[in-house]
């Protein structure tokens, strides 16, 4: 009797869902969709897929069905709108007010907070949350979101420029964020574990899977997974914190005087709204104050952590739109870190004054690390000590004195040039060759001392100009044209077999343009500092003592208010055919600390490119590559610098 029962019972629901699937069929079956199984929708094609194949599938979708798209999967049908005209009349009519049964999954979780609730009992709890979201109360949030944000900085920053997945990180720091601004706790999700935090973690991956899954889509084949037992006890640990958390805050708000009734530093968390009816105009219950916190806690929490990846993303895909959030701050930017402050400036104005005065005359702190290395030389020396130093040097630097360094650079850039053909025109990476190539050229004329580190295969090296001379090969190498033209001139004012000397050198004006620009591009020192030893006022700026002055010259040269088109490669800028503030650029620094060996930087690079260019043509491996760059006090290509050195025929 029962099994009849049992076969009744089952033929009558297999019957009634015929039904549904043929009402379903005959009212939007004929809109615009993929096609449908008549039992099972769009169900079979699309349990074949994982979230992130899903996405593709849906877009894939969007783009052959336009803006309106029919979806249906057994017992669930989907109309799915993406036109401006239609989501104005959705979302602004009271008759779709209410959420999709799609999220009663959260129910438990979340309970009735403002995202799941509906009706009056909506309405009357978002008017009364309103005023938690006042400007002033946002602005109090302000230093939360700061202090969090210097964890984060720290973290990546301790990654040392290896890859790291941004989005477990990002969700850290929301935590910390959404935490202490809905609840008033510091949670410091980002330092260290804790059970509150693994729990809401683990609450957010079963329910995004619970959504995505058949067998979680059911409460009672829910039951019946791996993720159930998971999904209880950290559904305990939730409620068991956050309950706590409001009975002891509520506790507070009750023994607390009116007039001391404020958080520490003025702020009013969201828990500190909720449980005061003068600011809400209502009483929440315990259990009310309990969804509203947990619903701000799903809300704020996956959705800003995956905005916050995805807005870095696109950052580092597109670095001139990363470029031009630099600008948004301007020339004038404040960093700290901890005991110490920076203050970057990048306005040619601004560095003018920095570097023509002697109140910033000090390099900072932050070359301390080289003290021991380098002692009080005239890179880290400074006050009279300096000066004095600064004058008896300059004389080795007289432009006869310099004359005579040419044969040095040409007989190093022989041996260069001997070791790039020797690749047979196989990939090199130029950098270290570069870097032994400056050393034998700084040793003998510095010390008189022939190092031959370029025939020994030495493992040191000179970066400054090894750098200079890497980034104006790849510039050659990347744009031919370019190339071509300086070639033609070294032709022209050296033959081959012709010895460079210093009015060679002078009449090398287009090399001298590329040259100008690859500095400009990638100067190989990026940025300065100063050190701030006196308080004292900067354009309205306080500079506080111990911090220090940065100047950006790497930003300052990819500005296009100085340099239009700052991305673009154009030796033909500084044929100085239009006036520039000469502060705009300084690859050599400027003022009084300027790098006193700068001509003989531009005559040893000058040399060097001439033979090369003179002997090889200079070729990228793959023509889409762009170098990924590191910020030491030396700009470096992080991965090397591959080029492809072929010999020249008679052209």
């Amino acid at each position: 009797m029962i099994a009849y029962l049992l076969l009744i019972v089952a033929v009558g629901c297999c019957l009634r869902f015929i039904g549904y699937r043929y009402k379903v069929y005959r009212t939007v079956g004929k809109l615009p969709g993929p096609p449908a199984n008549f039992l099972f929708g769009n169900a079979l094609e699309l349990m074949r897929y994982d979230t992130g194949e899903l996405f593709d599938k849906l877009m894939e979708y969007f783009y052959r069905y336009g803006t309106t798209m029919r979806l249906d999967i057994l017992s669930k049908c989907w109309m799915v709108f993406s036109s401006p005209t239609d989501i104005e009349r959705i979302v602004s009519s009271n008759e779709y007010n209410r959420k999709s049964d799609d999220y009663n999954i959260l129910q438990e979780w979340l309970g009735n907070g403002i995202l799941l609730d509906h009706g009056n009992s909506w309405f009357t709890n978002r008017r009364a949350l309103t005023g938690a979201f006042h400007f002033k109360i946002l602005d109090s949030y302000v230093p939360v979101f700061e202090e969090q944000a210097n964890v984060l900085v720290r973290k990546l920053l301790a990654s040392a420029g290896q890859p790291v997945d941004i989005f477990p990180i990002a969700k850290l720091y929301t935590l910390d964020v959404i935490l202490e601004t809905s609840m008033g706790v510091q949670c410091q999700a980002q330092i260290k574990d804790s059970a509150y935090v693994r729990a809401v973690s683990d609450l957010s991956h079963i329910t995004f899977w619970r959504m995505y899954n058949p067998l979680g889509s059911s409460d009672w084949m829910f039951r019946w997974t791996k993720h159930y037992p998971v999904y209880r006890k950290s559904l305990q640990i939730n409620r068991e914190f956050t309950t706590s958390v409001i009975t002891k805050r509520r506790a507070e708000l009750l023994t607390a005087a009116s007039d001391t009734d404020k958080p520490e530093k003025g702020r009013l968390s969201l828990l500190d709204i909720l449980l005061r009816s003068d600011l809400t105009g209502r009483q929440f219950t315990n259990q009310e104050v309990y969804s509203q916190v947990n619903n701000f806690m799903f809300a704020g929490h996956d959705t800003t952590s995956s905005a916050i990846t995805f807005i870095l993303y696109s950052c580092a895909k597109y670095p001139a739109v990363q470029q031009r959030n630099f600008y948004r701050y301007g020339t004038t930017v404040r960093m700290d870190l901890m005991t110490k402050a920076w203050i970057i400036f990048s306005s040619p104005s601004d560095i003018e004054r920095i570097v023509s005065s002697n109140e910033y005359n000090r390099k900072s702190d932050d070359y301390d690390v080289l003290q021991e290395w380098l002692g009080n030389g005239i890179l880290l020396d400074h006050g009279n000590s300096w000066f004095t130093n600064r004058r008896a040097l300059t004389g080795a630097f007289h432009f006869k004195i310099l004359d005579s360094y040419v044969p040095v650079f040409e007989e190093q850039a022989n041996v260069l040039v001997r070791k790039l053909l020797a690749s047979a025109g196989q990939p090199v990476d130029i950098f270290p060759i570069a870097k032994l190539y400056t050393l034998d050229v700084i040793l003998e004329t510095s010390m008189g001392v022939q190092c031959q580190a370029q025939i020994k295969d030495s493992a040191y090296g000179h970066d400054t100009t090894s750098s200079a001379i890497t980034f104006i090969l790849y510039s050659c190498a990347k744009y031919p044209a370019v190339q071509q033209r300086v070639y033609e001139e070294i032709i022209s004012e050296i033959p081959k077999g012709m010895a460079i000397d210093q009015q060679c050198i002078n009449n090398l004006k287009y090399l001298e343009l590329v040259i100008k620009e690859s500095l400009r591009m990638f100067p190989p020192v990026p940025y300065y500092s100063r050190s701030i030893d006196k308080e004292s006022n900067f354009n309205g700026i306080p500079m506080l003592k111990g911090s220090s002055i940065v100047i950006g010259l790497y930003m300052m040269h990819h500005n296009p208010d100085y340099f239009p088109q700052p991305e673009l490669f154009l030796p033909e800028r500084f044929e100085q055919l239009e006036p520039r503030n000469p502060f705009s650029y300084i690859p050599f620094s400027a003022g009084s600390r300027n790098c006193i060996g700068q001509k003989f930087a531009l005559n040893e690079l000058k040399t060097v490119v001439a033979k090369v260019l003179r002997e090889c043509k200079v070729e990228l491996p793959d023509l889409n590559f762009v170098p990924k760059l590191k910020l030491e006090l030396i700009l470096k290509p992080v991965n090397g610098m591959y080029l492809r050195f072929v010999p020249r025929t008679d052209e």
